[in-house]
């Protein structure tokens, strides 16, 4: 079984494990095309091609053209020459897109499979959760992905539905969000709390962008009500920060808040393993909700205890290895955060739970070989 697999998020070499785990739980033989450079958050990552090789697959780095602050879906590769002589030199049985249906990359990925593979079976992934609407030309790329796409992946059932209310009536497999679960485990940081002097005080935390959405405005509000000594650790930056520190200063709360920026997928397990206890207190909007919340699982890994909103697949996350909270209920919030503080039976069992839920469950093992069950699948049509 030969794949031709495209991801932008490959960029990131966490992410790449994914495709090793696929390689290394199959027959499959893989070349994997990525972007040379991309805005993760805020900040540029770029790799090196001496830095991106693998014993499991073969690799294709090419240039893309996007604009920075675009999101994922409004790319495509520059590098044509290196990708089409792949392509003709190679007879793949799967063309793989880990891109959302209106991407125009996937349209650039089936326009290349037709013309050049036209053998092939072409399948994209979608995190979708919410049934939108999109304008032209983005609507009438996804109708085309739509009518010439084999089969598609979904993360959720909700996923699942969004495709098939939309019209996409061909299978869609259901596979598992993976994390890179050895790269995250508890830390000795007393030299780190320390530094932001957190001792004696209980240190509730927040890791990823931030924005309106995430809910960190009723984050705050909790946090403004509690009466034991705490500290708030906001990890990230986004569009919505200079909103937050004006709310911290309106919640005379400023002084009790530690801001870092630009923490590095290696060192962030030392700035997880400083929490107590993690918030993702995520809101839906009419054109987003909560689609994974990897904190979460990163979280667990680390032993810390997690709290988070019900929004989209939080719950999902979570099970009974954390807590749940109705999105915007700041009292509710405020309650569940005094009884992690309190009850220290309660803190050890959610870390204990939450550890062994992120192993079993969350793994790019898991979700590849979910994914090599599609592949067999789709291509015994």
């Amino acid at each position: 079984m030969k794949v031709f697999f495209t991801w932008h998020g490959a960029v990131l070499s966490p992410y790449r494990k994914y495709m090793e785990e696929i390689v290394q739980n199959s027959d499959a033989e893989m070349t994997v095309l990525f972007p040379d450079e991309w805005y993760e958050g805020a900040n540029l990552v770029q790799i090196r091609h001496q830095d991106a090789g693998s014993g499991f697959y073969r690799t294709i780095i090419s240039r893309t053209v996007r604009r920075k602050g675009f999101d994922g879906t409004r790319f495509y590769y520059r590098d044509l020459k290196t990708i089409i002589s792949n392509l003709r030199n190679e007879a793949y049985d799967i063309i793989h897109v880990y891109e959302e249906p209106w991407s125009l990359c996937a349209l650039q990925m089936l326009l290349l499979k037709s013309v050049f593979q036209p053998k092939a079976r072409f399948i994209f992934q979608s995190y979708e959760n919410i049934k939108k609407s999109f304008k032209f030309p983005y609507n009438k790329i996804e109708s085309i992905i739509f009518k010439y796409s084999h089969a598609a992946l979904a993360f959720s059932e909700e996923i699942k539905h969004v495709l098939q209310d939309k019209g996409f009536n061909k299978n869609i497999h259901l596979i598992t969000q993976g994390t890179d679960t050895s790269a995250f485990k508890k830390k000795e940081v007393s030299g780190l709390r320390r530094k932001y002097s957190l001792q004696s005080s209980f240190t509730i935390g927040y890791a990823g962008r931030l924005s309106e959405a995430k809910g960190l405005s009723y984050l705050m509000d909790a946090f403004s009500r509690l009466k034991m000594p705490c500290r708030l650790l906001l990890i990230g930056t986004g569009p919505y920060k200079q909103t937050l520190l004006n709310k911290a200063r309106d919640l005379n709360i400023h002084d009790k808040i530690i801001w870092l920026e630009n923490i590095s997928n290696e060192d962030i397990s030392e700035y997880y393993s400083l929490m107590d206890a993690l918030v993702l207190p995520s809101v839906t909007t009419a054109l987003w909700k909560e689609q994974f919340g990897r904190v979460l699982v990163e979280a667990m890994l680390c032993g810390v205890p997690v709290i988070g909103s019900d929004s989209g697949e939080i719950p999902h996350v979570i099970g009974d290895a954390g807590l749940i909270f109705p999105e915007k209920n700041t009292d509710e919030l405020t309650r569940l955060i005094e009884t992690l503080q309190q009850d220290t039976k309660l803190r050890q069992d959610l870390i204990e739970r939450g550890k062994k839920r992120a192993q079993e469950r969350f793994t790019w093992k898991i979700m590849a070989q979910e994914t090599v069950k599609a592949y067999h699948s789709i291509l015994a049509q």
